[in-house]
Parts: structure tokens; sequence; C-alpha cells
């Protein structure tokens, strides 16, 4: 796994990934800055065809709403005429209808001046009562309701009954006959109407628009690009059927606004101007498609400019590949052949497209042949240099080893001589025997032994320190049954025994010495690690910083310490920096705590 990833990792770094990438990173630019150039040009003409568009629809809706307020300033003045009271306050019968006459005939001449107004009308709900001149002895006449109206002649017969009996229709759905105040939506047989209502007592007056015949008017003024033109009721449904059916109902704000809407599978710009008269807007619909008709030639060089870029890219990719990466690629080839150690490799021989890759590739064949000639060279001094070498860390390691045997054999003649002081001469039998023992496993001569060995004579040392310091000192070794046999050098573990035993051990006081040899955990599992620590007072925090750091021991009376650096030095010599020796103090005694890890195969020196 680790190898796939430096290989990966080798290629994403390599000349040609990132002249891959420079290449495609610069098109997929010029792509972008081209597709972001014609959204910007689409979104430019969408901009001017919405307010072009809305500019149109404010402007006609003015015209629309200016009409319909001329026709409300129409009702409100014909109101206080004398027509319009002798028609709601008749003395007779033919006073009525002569008011009605003149009434009507003012409404025929007013209904042609307004341009989108197809006809006015008044109903007389409830029926009239005349007074006969203020006789009470007089029978009183009654005037049935009446409808009458004034209408364009584009509104037929046919139609004009229709919308005076739609008309009569509302007005009896009206509640205790209160009307709106606004053109209202209204719609019969499948037309719809704008109608607009004022009520005096029983009497209701008005005007109406047909719907599609506004339209057809707007339409006249001619607005350009306009898909489809119709009227909303705000937040409701369309004035209409000018629309094809649509699945989802359009949401006409009451304010204007544009948005986008999906009809017939094709994009629309909605574009909405509401009246000031009433709950409808006017609202046009613009395709897209016919938005951005005039940007098709941009299209087309945009299509052909990134057309043109791919092909350019693929020539630039072709003449790089030729002219760089390919002798590129046999300069690295040939570099990795080197550094795996082969000096056969040659690159004169193979013609370049370049100069300058020729020029290298007879630099690179010569620096090989020098390379190749300074190899023996140093080869053969390299030899005799390990040679001498060798020589001289056998002499070095052999004067230390004989410098620790020193420093042993001081503290073994001190144990002796307390011993027959105290005339323990049982223990000075065992304590001679045992220095008798140690000599001989000294004098071997060997670099390293067998663990169990070392342990052994551990054991025999504890042992007689035991009798020296009856009750005061105890040990627990414990060796894994799979390190017995790991060879190790001599005199490791002994050397901090004996520091234990010289600077914590006194008569009166219990000590313990804690031995472990195992083997190390996944993924040191070719290395062994040997524990021994003490219940002590442990090492002191500059002794420890001393120790770490591999700096000599220096006593207060200017005495230097070589049993610990003597040990750290030759483990040093023998495993050349594989060894790793820790020194702290134990979390759970506090006393001197030092691990030693070594590689269960230790060289022959």
């Amino acid at each position: 796994m680790k190898k796939w990833g430096r290989t990966i990792k080798t290629h994403l770094w390599s000349l040609r990934m990132r002249m891959v990438l420079l290449v495609t990173f610069t098109l997929a630019m010029l792509v972008l800055f081209l597709l972001a150039n014609n959204l910007y040009a689409v979104n430019v003409v969408r901009n001017n065809a919405y307010e072009s568009t809305e500019g149109t629809l404010r402007l006609v809706m003015e015209y629309i709403d200016d009409a319909f307020d001329a026709m409300d300033n129409y009702w409100i003045g014909l109101q206080d005429t004398s027509n319009f009271f002798e028609m709601i306050n008749p003395d007779s019968r033919l006073d009525f209808y002569t008011a009605k006459a003149r009434l009507t005939s003012d409404m025929a001449g007013a209904v042609q001046s307004y341009n989108y107004i197809d006809s006015l009308f008044v109903y007389t709900s409830q029926p009239l009562t005349c007074n006969q001149n203020g006789d009470a002895g007089a029978e009183s006449e009654i005037v049935e309701s009446q409808f009458f109206d004034a209408v364009k002649y584009t509104m037929h017969s046919e139609e004009r009954a229709e919308v005076r009996q739609m008309i009569i229709s509302y007005v009896n759905t009206l509640k205790d006959g209160k009307v709106s105040g606004q053109w209202e939506a209204m719609t019969c047989n499948g037309h719809y109407y704008l109608v607009r209502m004022f009520r005096l007592d029983t009497i209701y007056m008005g005007g109406c628009v047909r719907v599609s015949g506004l339209l057809e008017k707007i339409l006249e003024d001619g607005p350009e690009n306009i898909s489809y033109l119709t009227f909303f009721q705000n937040h409701g449904m369309e004035l209409g059927t000018v629309l094809p059916e649509i699945e989802d109902a359009i949401d006409i704000p009451s304010t204007s606004a544009s948005f986008r809407c999906p009809i017939e599978n094709s994009d629309f710009l909605v574009i909405s101007q509401p009246s000031d008269c009433g709950d409808f807007s006017l609202v046009a619909f613009i395709r897209e498609q016919n938005i951005i008709e005039g940007l098709g030639v941009l299209q087309k060089i945009i299509i052909i400019l990134s057309g043109g870029l791919i092909v350019f890219a693929g020539l630039f990719t072709t003449a790089v590949r030729r002219w760089v990466l390919r002798p590129m690629g046999k300069l690295y080839q040939a570099m990795n052949r080197l550094k795996e150690g082969d000096l056969t490799v040659r690159l004169g021989q193979e013609p370049s497209p370049c100069r300058e890759f020729e020029l290298v590739n007879e630099t690179f064949d010569s620096m090989i042949k020098n390379i190749e000639t300074l190899k023996i060279d140093v080869y053969e001094e390299k030899m005799s240099h390990q040679k001498t070498q060798l020589r001289f860390q056998k002499a070095e390691l052999q004067y230390m080893k004989l410098q620790v045997n020193p420093h042993f054999y001081i503290n073994c003649l001190n144990i002796i001589h307390n011993l027959s002081i105290m005339n323990k001469n049982d223990l000075v039998r065992e304590m001679t025997t045992y220095l008798g023992n140690h000599l001989r496993y000294t004098m071997e001569g060997t670099t390293v032994d067998a663990l169990y060995k070392e342990l052994d004579y551990v054991e025999n040392y504890l042992h007689i320190q035991e009798l020296r310091f009856p009750e005061s000192l105890s040990a627990y070794i414990e060796i894994a049954p799979d390190v017995r046999q790991v060879r190790v050098p001599p005199l490791i573990i002994q050397t901090f025994v004996e520091n234990t035993v010289k600077y914590q051990v006194v008569a009166g006081e219990h000590t313990q010495i804690y031995i472990v040899a195992c083997r190390c955990d996944p993924p040191k599992e070719h290395y062994i690690s040997i524990e021994i620590w003490d219940s002590g007072d442990g090492y002191a925090p500059d002794i420890l910083e001393k120790l770490n750091s591999g700096s000599k021991i220096i006593d207060a009376y200017g005495g230097a310490h070589f049993g610990i650096r003597n040990v750290v030095i030759r483990l040093h010599l023998i495993y050349n920096g594989k060894e790793r020796i820790v020194f702290d103090n134990h979390w759970e005694t506090g006393g001197a705590h030092v691990t030693i890890e070594l590689p269960d195969q230790a060289p022959e020196t």
C-alpha cells in the first residue's frame, strides 16, 4: 500500500502531470471565460428585454387606469345633473322615461369617447314610486326595475344581453347591496369582464370592459417580442384563455416584478404590471429563446472558439509530449536506473528533437562514466577504511569492557572486606566463589552472550547482596521464554543492579529490585525489552536530564561516574544506533527506572 502511495504521489508531482494540469487549467479558464461572457450577454439582453417590456406595460396600464378613472369621474359628475335627479325622483312615469331617454343618450355619447370602455349601464334594482307633484290624494305610480345601457358597436346584441344578465345576477348576490369600490373581474359564457359599479340608494351604475377586447386593443399598439399577453388576478387565476394549460398555478405579485416560468417545455420571462384601479395585473410572457435570438452569432463564435481551443489543446499536447515530455521521461527512467545502481545506462545513442536535450544526454553519459570509474576507486578505499575502522571499534569496545570490570571488582572487594570484618567466613567463601565465576564470565572475551546467562550472574550477585543485607533487599526477575536465547552484551543489567545496591540499599530499610525481559509489541516485534527498576528514591531531575542526553555525570567531589555511561557507549558501538535506552522514575514505585530496547539479532563484533 505504501509503495502504491509513493507511486501515485510520484506521478502526481511529475513534470508530465504538471504540464497536463497546466494546459487543462488554462483551457478550463478560457472556456469558463467564454461561458461567463455568454451568460453575461444573455443576462444583459434579458435585462434590456425586461426594462423595455416593463416600461411598455407600465405605460399601457397607465392609459387603462386613466380611462377607468375618467369613467369614474363621469359617473360622479352625472349624479349631480337634472336628468339623473329626475330619473331617481320622478313625478310621474312620463318624467322617469323622459329622464331615462336623455340619460341613455348621454351615456351613448360618452361610451364612444372612452377608448377601453365597452359599455355603460344603469340598473334600478327596486321599483320606483312617483311623487305625483306632491298631491297626497293622487294615486302613486310605480316604475318597475329597469336596466338600460349604452354599448359600443363591437358588442353584439347577444353578448349585450349576457352582460346585462351577469350584472343583474351579481347585484342580487351582494350582501346588503354594498359594492367593492374598484374594478372587479367577472365571467360570463366563457368570457371575462372587468366591471366597475357605483351605488346610489337602490340604483347601480357603472361600466364594463371585455378582457379579450381590451387585450386586442393593447396588442394593436404593437408591443414587440411578447409571446403571451393577458390579465391575471393578483395571486389568482388568469382572466381569459390566452395561455395554454399549465399544471401549476402562477402566483402573480401585487407589485411590478419579473420571474421565470416553464410553459410548453419552454422557459418564459414573466413581467407583471399591477393596476391602481383593481386587484388585477397586466402580465406579459416572453419566450427565453426569443430574447436571445440576437445572440445567435455570438454563441456560434463561442462554439467555434471552444472547438478551436480543443483542437489547439490536442496539437499543443502532442507537440509538448514529443519535444519535452518524451525526452524528459527517458531521462527520468535513466536516473531511476542510476538510483538503483545501474551504471550501464546510456542516453547518447538515442536521437533527440531538441539540441538542448542532446547536450543533456551527452553530459549525462559522461557523468555516468566518471561515476563508474570513481566508484571503483572509492570502493577500494572504503574497504581499506572499513578494515581499519573495524579494528579500532573492537579495540574501543574491549577498552570499555575492561573499564567496567575494575569498577565491579572494587565493589566486590569492598563487600568481601566488610564480610571478613564481620567474621562471616561462609559469605566470604560464597562471595569469593561468585567473584571467580564472574572472572571466568568476563574473561571469556565474548561481545554478546545469551540473556539467560546474564540474568544467572545477576541472580548470583543479588543472592550475595541479600546475604549481606538480610531483610533489606529482595529481587523479582521475570524473563519470557522466547527471549532467553537472545544474545545481548554482558554486564548491561548488572551495572544498574549494582547502582541500586550501592546508592539505595540501607540496612533496616527494605528495597525491591525488578527485572523484566520480554519481546516488544508490533511493529517492533524484532526487538526485546529489558526493564530494571527499584523502589528507591529515583533519579534526581538534573541526573535524569544528563542520562537521557548522554552527558557525563560528575559528583559533588569532582569524581566521574563511568558505569551507566559505559553501558550506553558499549550498546551504541555494538548496535550502531539501533538500540534505545530511556531513563525515568517508575510510575508506581517512584524508584529509578531504565528501559533498554535491543534488536533480537545482535551482530558479532
